[in-house]
């Protein structure tokens, strides 16, 4: 019972801070469509630290400036101490600055970037431009000819972000400003919009949401499944504290519970599906307030005191969650630029792996560059940027005699369906564009059926990028699925078969909406969806697809 009320606490939070988090679209989370809906597209590079596996499995430190791995002269990186101490010139050089030496005083001093520093080999002290003075963590010293600096030395002196990857033992360096800059150089126009969406916002946020969403629970022998979980909530947000308040669906605990061997007890199961909860959340720490949870401890013996009840933890143990929801919230409170968001994305995503970081950033930042439609700008996609069409293909519209003329694959439609996958280019790309919010998600609309193989080639061009794609019939149930690709191979494939109550919930992920939305409800009788009509959708489940919503990830 305890362990279940735990996991109780445990997802409210979660599902609490990551709903602000996923609305604003900050969060690793999107919903995607297809036929006449979103797509999506989630991308993520592969892990780059692989080649340096040999040196990290034998002890050896190894250093990474600017997403490039520096190979020194005299002396390596070395953890002296609990410290991670690198050779000062070599960074420097790597960051391009410039630097010079006096043997009589032993001091070498630095300029990059309009800041300039001075070190005496041997102390502890840096002095910045201005006359500021700063104390390392450690004195440097002289090893093989090099002078050997603690590696928080660069944020100090220069204000670069340091990280150390403890699985890759190796120190990474990234200078931040100049990497953002370089993304926003590209999105000049998103910028300009997203100034102007932020102006005038307040420090706090009031929010009312109806947010669905799923859970995976990940079964490395039974396969991993996905379970729909459903909130609505109302909230103050603000930078330090929280005021929320709803009701969720918590179905899925009964899955979780059972991932982990563990039961959930009977008169627990039917107070999931409609759980209310209030938290609070300050500086001080965090509060939570189940009747339902309380209900149940009274029901099984445990002291409860009577009248209201609430659940105090601690407030780091948010962790993880506060630092998503606050992305989410700086996002939609502060004019960040889009370079910043895909940082933010980048930093938060790669927490434990810092090493993949800056290709996160840049990857992501070309792929959507590369496949954006020119008119339109980032966030839509040009199918001819993948696989152009030939300037001899027949564009105009067709007819029989046009058809027997020219030939069925040198007409638009027919290549297109040939080579594309579908007849025409991806359809409404000012919408998808104007709809982007600046994350590692796009989503687009086709003609008819899915794409896989224009996104397998797109995979060959960017090699070292994992690619996701989801695809749905708005013929809920009729065509859907979802794929991973890497360098032109095919890592996952999933495509239930159409009609099964498989098909029906994996299309109702990927669009985005309730069974209810599309005239559809489930039978328990027969384990599947059955269509009542009523909602303007002229066809059942199995019927033959039409217009598709995609998701590329």
């Amino acid at each position: 019972m305890k362990k279940c009320i735990t996991l109780c606490l445990t997802l409210a939070l979660a599902l609490a801070l990551a709903a602000p988090a996923s609305a604003s679209g900050k969060a690793d989370l999107s919903v995607i469509g297809g036929a006449d809906g979103p797509t999506g597209i989630f991308v993520t590079s592969a892990p780059t630290a692989a080649a340096r596996e040999t040196s990290a499995g034998n002890g050896v430190v190894d250093m990474q400036i600017n997403g490039e791995y520096i190979d020194f002269t005299g002396a390596e990186p070395e953890i002296v101490g609990g410290r991670t101490m690198v050779p000062m010139r070599g960074v420097l050089d790597a960051l391009g600055a410039t630097v010079d030496y006096d043997h009589s005083s032993k001091t070498v001093t630095a300029a990059l970037g309009g800041v300039s520093l001075r070190h005496t080999i041997g102390t502890e002290e840096i002095t910045v431009s201005g006359g500021q003075v700063l104390t390392m963590d450690g004195a440097s010293y002289v090893k093989n000819g090099s002078v050997m600096v603690p590696v928080r030395f660069f944020s100090q002196a220069l204000g670069l972000e340091v990280y150390w990857d403890r699985g890759q033992r190796t120190a990474v360096v990234i200078d931040k400003q100049k990497l953002i800059g370089q993304i926003d150089s590209g999105f000049a126009i998103l910028n300009s919009f997203q100034e102007k969406q932020t102006a005038g916002r307040g420090e706090n946020l009031a929010m009312t949401m109806d947010f669905d969403g799923t859970a995976k629970v990940l079964d490395s022998i039974g396969g991993d499944k996905e379970y729909p979980f459903s909130m609505e909530m109302t909230g103050l947000y603000g930078p330090s504290a929280i005021n929320a308040q709803g009701s969720m669906d918590l179905s899925i605990l009964t899955a979780l519970m059972e991932a982990m061997d563990e039961e959930v007890p009977q008169e627990m199961a039917g107070l999931l599906k409609d759980f209310d909860f209030q938290m609070i959340y300050s500086n001080a720490g965090l509060w939570m307030q189940m009747p339902a949870v309380i209900d149940m401890l009274r029901d099984s013996g445990e002291a409860v005191p009577q009248g209201e009840v609430w659940f105090q933890l601690d407030g780091s143990g948010a962790g993880d969650m506060m630092d998503l929801y606050g992305i989410a919230l700086a996002a939609q409170r502060e004019a960040v630029t889009m370079g910043g968001m895909l940082y933010a994305i980048a930093e938060y995503s790669d927490l434990e792996v810092p090493v993949n970081i800056y290709d996160d950033v840049t990857q992501t930042a070309a792929l959507l560059n590369f496949i954006a439609d020119r008119r339109a700008g980032r966030g839509s996609i040009d199918f001819n940027r993948i696989t152009p069409m030939p300037p001899w293909v027949y564009r105009q519209p067709t007819n029989l005699a046009l058809l027997e003329k020219y030939g069925e694959g040198n007409c638009a439609r027919g290549w297109g369906l040939e080579n594309w996958g579908t007849p025409q280019n991806a359809l409404h790309p000012e919408r998808s564009a104007k709809e982007y919010d600046g994350g590692t998600a796009i989503h687009f609309d086709t003609e008819d059926r899915e794409v896989r193989e224009l996104v397998r080639k797109l995979s060959l061009i960017f090699k070292d990028i994992h690619l996701d794609y989801l695809w749905a019939s708005e013929d809920v149930g009729s065509h859907m699925g979802a794929a991973q690709y890497r360098d032109g191979e095919t890592i996952i494939e999933y495509i239930p078969t159409p009609g099964t109550r498989a098909a029906v919930e994996k299309s109702l992920d990927i669009l985005g909406g309730r069974a209810a939305d599309y005239g559809l409800t489930f039978d328990p009788a027969t384990g599947n969806y059955e269509y009542k009509g009523g909602t303007g959708h002229d066809r059942a489940p199995a019927d033959p697809p039409g217009r598709h919503p995609h998701r590329l990830l």
